[in-house]
């Protein structure tokens, strides 16, 4: 009988287009008591509602089908879905059959493989949805290949689309027969007993990923000339891939022990060539290093253990209920980096602020059900007890430097070679250590390379980079960092201090917010320098390379600076600074909110993040910071008749001062061009040539090169031209493009917007002031860096005392450094860094060291005293 003419078994179609006529029953009832608000994406809803209008859906799904089906049989109900009319691929019950054979009903005359068959035909032919089980198939390998041949098959006589989407159920369901959680839709979870049971306890919440839908039409016409066994097969393993990528960003790898990850890596030839070379180079015999190598491996290989994950997020939790207010993720953010995931390895690279960092993005993960990253940390962490206990998190320990240790390095690179080839996210803080600034700090290249590089070697070729930022608007080592900035030794890490961390449990530091930028494909990225495979296996010139390295490190850091969390205390902290008289009215800051974050918005393209007190009423969430910062004592507040008055107090900027930088980056355009006006001397309502401007904000940004960040692939003349746009649309300045003539309009307004912009930079104009006048007279010797940034601070603090400088707060060992870092890159200073000590000594280009500090005093703020610069000798 041809199969039009079979009637179909009707008890097959589980599913009818109207909601009502579902089926129902305990499975039903205990799925849509188990399935959260949240359980299935929107934006795939909306996707598959217009697919279904123009075509067929079929939701290809692995086993279980009982639970599975129960799912998909609440969402349709509840409209989230569009209806789906059989199910194809599933085994009948063995239930179903004894009842059958008990009843003496009669059976359907066609097998379990010709009836699905005939439904997927059906299904086809009458423009209908289907759910289709692939691992079922499995089972049998004979029908395996032969029901989406059959597909395939019906798609060719029909002029429709057919659309197969992937769709997993991810719950950490731990099965009795696995040490590993699975996903709830493996073949491999068959205790639906413990399934159900956790079910019914609510125990665990799925929910629904989807795969990016597979087009068959375009399948059938990209193998044309192939037979449809071949294709059938192809597709097979299309989905099952698709699948395993969903399970490695939800669950990671298949769980290794520390033993067969460590034989795994000594059996890689490049690790193995490596040792013998460098056994040749040293007179050893390639065992004595191939042993010393495996310590090294103990020493520095993660041992994650889910039992202490965890526990760790279980006391975690009871913490930042404590002192945090509330921990909130940037939910579409983190959708982006799931599904940015499944096309390679995910490497989060997130700014660093504090040790809560780590603790944070581990958690958000475990929370939204990903897989928990690698993450790189410092050696410094490896003390007892908390050593032990971030390795068996998923933490794995980096010597702060090994050049002298050849064999470590060697070790290392075959370690984090061979997790990206099993798959792992991995996690790493891109600017080295911690920022006490509350800048972004310039990429440290060295881990990253060797990141790139071991993605590179990997079977896929690429990894995702995901920029992250985590914002605290109170942060727990703030006072310790003011200590360190005024030229104290930092505290070493050690179970004393671990122990001592208890004290913030008394305190509370409000929220946590964590958001992410676009996820960044390293395959993509590199084509864009010409890099591609090709061209890595027959040899990239290390020119080359590095340079699209460092850019995509640049790119890095300006994707944590665009995530940034806008919040309240930063605002706050931003308008002390800006209008730093003698005090700010609490009456003005209503005005100076709304621009602000008005002018934030404009620079994210309006993907502004927002503290949620800042989203409702900002300008109150602002008051009630300023209020905060009385009360913590960092600023004076005085009232003169009916107005109150906010001042800062100068023993306290560097809390301050961290606050206001960490969104500095959002008017560091137009700082620079206010910096460029004050140095020029000019006054509201003159009029200069608008190249003399823009050479001085040339020079300037130069100068601040290591202090700032700027857009990646963008030219000076591109960012200068749409700075001075922005300007000219608050009406600040007037610009004549025929004529080459810029004007700063004679306002209230444009004088105050331009001494506002101008005083953000304050603290670094006076720090990079005292070091150029005083560097040359402190290197009549060669010295230390350590000793010559401690002479620096201490000038600079005297400085600020005797009335030279304006700002307390240049009295900063970063900013030292960083002006240290310019002169040396300019050639005025010379630095040994192979040296222990890293001496620095006076270079060949010294005598500009006059005519940049003259520069940089002209765009100081006015002070009671003011330096004498000795004069230029060059020309």
């Amino acid at each position: 009988m041809p199969n039009s003419m079979i009637p179909i078994d009707r008890s097959a179609l589980v599913f009818r287009k109207s909601p009502a006529n579902v089926a129902k029953g305990l499975p039903t009832w205990l799925a849509r008591r188990a399935l959260p608000q949240d359980a299935y994406p929107k934006k795939w809803s909306e996707m598959l509602f217009e697919a279904a209008e123009k075509g067929t859906i079929i939701y290809v799904c692995r086993s279980a089908p009982q639970p599975t089906v129960a799912y998909l049989n609440v969402l349709m109900q509840q409209g989230h879905l569009p209806a789906a009319q059989t199910v194809c691929g599933s085994p009948q019950g063995r239930i179903r059959r004894l009842m059958s054979r008990a009843l003496g009903t009669p059976s359907n005359p066609l097998t379990y493989a010709e009836q699905d068959e005939w439904r997927l035909r059906w299904l086809i032919e009458n423009e209908q949805n289907g759910i289709l089980f692939v691992d079922q198939m499995s089972q049998n390998q004979i029908f395996a290949p032969r029901l989406l041949e059959v597909l395939l098959q019906s798609v060719q006589k029909t002029n429709h689309p057919v659309v197969l989407v992937p769709h997993a159920i991810l719950t950490r369901f731990r099965s009795t027969e696995a040490p590993q959680e699975k996903p709830l839709d493996k073949s491999e979870s068959k205790d639906r007993f413990g399934l159900w049971t956790s079910l019914l306890r609510q125990s665990v919440q799925p929910r629904f990923e989807v795969g990016e839908p597979i087009y068959l039409r375009d399948i059938l016409e990209k193998g044309h000339a192939k037979r449809l066994t071949t294709l059938s097969r192809y597709l097979r393993t299309i989905l099952h891939k698709k699948f395993a990528d969903i399970d490695r960003v939800a669950f990671g790898p298949p769980v290794k022990t520390n033993r067969q990850l460590r034989n795994e890596v000594f059996a890689d030839i490049t690790l193995q060539d490596q040792i013998i070379l460098h056994a040749e180079e040293n007179e050893r015999h390639p065992s004595v290093l191939e042993s010393r190598a495996r310590t090294y491996f103990n020493q520095i290989a993660a041992q994650p253990i889910r039992a202490y994950i965890k526990s760790m997020d279980w006391l975690l939790k009871g913490i930042w209920k404590i002192i945090y207010d509330d921990v909130i993720v940037d939910e579409q953010g983190l959708e982006d980096l799931r599904e940015a995931g499944r096309q390679g390895p995910l490497v989060i690279t997130p700014c660093h602020r504090s040790h809560i960092d780590y603790l944070i993005i581990s958690q958000t993960f475990e929370w939204n059900k990903m897989a928990v990253p690698i993450i790189a940390a410092g050696e410094n962490l490896n003390f007892f007890p908390l050593g032990p206990i971030l390795r068996r998190c998923g933490a794995y320990f980096i010597r702060r430097s090994f050049k002298d240790d050849k064999l470590y390095g060697i070790v290392l690179r075959a370690y984090v070679r061979k997790l990206f080839s099993e798959g792992y996210a991995q996690e790493f803080f891109i600017e080295g250590g911690r920022s006490r600034s509350g800048k972004t700090l310039f990429p440290k290249f060295g881990i990253l390379t060797m990141l790139v590089k071991a993605a590179l070697e990997s079977k896929d070729g690429d990894a995702i980079f995901c920029p992250t930022y985590i914002a605290y608007e109170r942060l727990v080592e703030s006072a310790s960092y003011a200590r360190e900035l005024t030229g104290h030794n930092k505290e070493k890490e050690s179970a004393r201090g671990f122990l001592r961390a208890s004290r913030i449990l008394f305190k509370n530091f409000g929220t946590v917010y964590v958001t992410y930028d676009k996820p960044i494909s390293l395959k993509s990225f590199f084509e864009g320098y010409g890099i591609t495979a090709e061209t890595i296996a027959g040899g990239v010139p290390s020119q080359q390379l590095k340079r699209a390295i460092q850019n995509l490190g640049f790119r890095i850091v300006y994707g944590i600076n665009n995530a940034t969390v806008v919040t309240a205390p930063n605002i706050a902290a931003l308008i002390l600074f800006g209008y730093r008289g003698r005090g700010i009215k609490r009456s003005n800051v209503d005005e100076l909110v709304g621009l602000l974050l008005q002018h934030i918005d404009q620079m994210t393209d309006g993907r502004t993040h927002l503290s949620e007190n800042l989203k409702s009423t900002p300008t109150e969430a602002v008051k009630i910071a300023l209020e905060q910062f009385h009360t913590d004592g960092l600023i004076s507040k005085e009232s003169v008749g009916d107005h109150i008055y906010y001042r800062l107090k100068e023993n306290h900027l560097l809390t301050l001062d961290f606050h206001k930088n960490t969104l500095i980056h959002f008017l560091v355009p137009e700082a620079l061009l206010a910096l460029a006006i004050r140095s020029l001397n000019i006054k509201p309502g003159d009029t200069i040539a608008l190249d003399k401007v823009k050479d001085a904000t040339y020079a300037l940004s130069k100068i601040f090169k290591y202090e700032f960040i700027y857009r990646v692939g963008s030219t000076f003349d591109e960012l200068f031209q749409e700075t001075l746009n922005r300007v000219v649309s608050y009406r600040v300045l007037d610009v004549d493009s025929e004529n080459g003539r810029i004007t700063w309009n004679d306002t209230d307004f444009a004088l105050r917007f331009g001494l506002f912009a101008a005083n953000l930079l304050n603290g670094f104009v006076d720090s990079y002031v005292s070091v150029f006048f005083h560097a040359e007279e402190l290197l009549g010797t060669p010295k230390p860096e350590s000793t010559f940034v401690k002479s620096l601070l201490e000038r600079a603090q005297s400085d600020f005392l005797v009335g030279k400088l304006v700002t307390a707060e240049a009295a900063h060992s970063v900013n030292i450094k960083h002006a240290i870092q310019f002169l040396v890159s300019a050639g005025i200073l010379q630095q040994d860094t192979s040296a222990k000590h890293r001496p620095i000594r006076v270079g060949p280009h010294v005598d500009e060291l006059g005519r940049l500090a003259r520069l940089l005093a002209s765009a100081k703020a006015p002070s009671a005293s003011e330096y004498r610069f000795k004069p230029t000798t060059t020309t």
